[in-house]
């Protein structure tokens, strides 16, 4: 700072105390600047701690109010599931059985396990064990039982997993299934469509050798409800046709008997 020119007939006291007092009041300047530069700065900082308070406090209703919005929902989603297992238990206790729907994955996956080729027609055949659901296969297919790529055919169930076998003809594009015979899962009757996937397939028969089982009855229901072409084809009816006839042989001969006993009776 430059000293201010010595002035006619002051004294030098007056000089240092005129310096002084201009030293202080740029000392108190500098200090008067440096507070509120401080409280400025603490007032940003005020500023600063009451909107990232405000965002905690937003974020924690947010917080509370999504908590609340799930406690809801899974209250709600447990309220459903424990009427929806009523419903099937009151079902059950009246005879009657619960649709099993397959969710979007089950789908994909039931596609990938019986090797769904878009395209192509995939026909199942079901039916009771021992009701002749290969041989019927391989009629179709124009193969004999036993022949090469044939399915296989025994007196007892061959089949324990689902097997597939297409056309010889490839221009035919066409994919048949061989199920597996209801009697030989653990699985009751009204699950056996959506456990084995059927209802990815395009076409089912359902065949039966004597009489129509609930596993049967089961399949159609499902078919109808998913929209599948379903066939009713009667096995063995060869065989049940020659035992209707010997049943009917066998009531014409005791009727013929019965009369034949009769006119001995009442001749002379």
């Amino acid at each position: 700072m430059e000293m201010a020119p010595a002035l006619p007939g002051r004294e030098p006291e007056e000089l240092r105390r005129v310096e002084d007092e201009a030293r202080r009041a740029i000392e108190e300047s500098h200090r008067l600047e440096e507070e509120r530069r401080v409280k400025e700065q603490a007032v940003r900082e005020a500023e600063e701690a009451c909107r990232r308070a405000e965002e905690d406090r937003q974020q924690m209703e947010r917080m509370r109010d999504e908590a609340e919005h799930a406690r809801e929902a899974a209250e709600a989603a447990a309220a459903e599931a424990r009427a929806q297992q009523e419903t099937a238990e009151r079902l059950l206790r009246e005879g009657a059985r619960p649709v099993v729907v397959p969710s979007v994955e089950q789908f994909r996956e039931a596609k990938q396990r019986l090797e769904y080729q878009e395209g192509y027609t995939h026909i199942a055949v079901t039916g009771v064990a021992g009701s002749g659901k290969s041989s019927l296969i391989n009629a179709l297919r124009g193969l004999n039982n036993g022949e090469r790529s044939a399915a296989p055919t025994g007196i007892v169930e061959t089949t324990s997993t689902i097997a597939h076998y297409p056309d010889p003809d490839p221009k035919k594009r066409v994919v048949w299934y061989d199920v597996p015979g209801a009697g030989t899962l653990t699985v009751p009757d009204w699950v056996y469509f959506t456990d084995q996937g059927l209802y990815v397939l395009d076409c089912i028969l359902v065949l039966f050798d004597s009489r129509f089982t609930a596993t049967d009855v089961a399949i159609l229901r499902n078919c109808e409800r998913f929209r599948i072409p379903a066939f009713v084809v009667r096995s063995k009816a060869r065989q049940h046709v020659r035992n209707l006839v010997v049943d009917m042989g066998d009531n014409d001969s005791d009727s013929e008997t019965e009369d034949g006993q009769q006119g001995d009776g009442g001749g002379p």
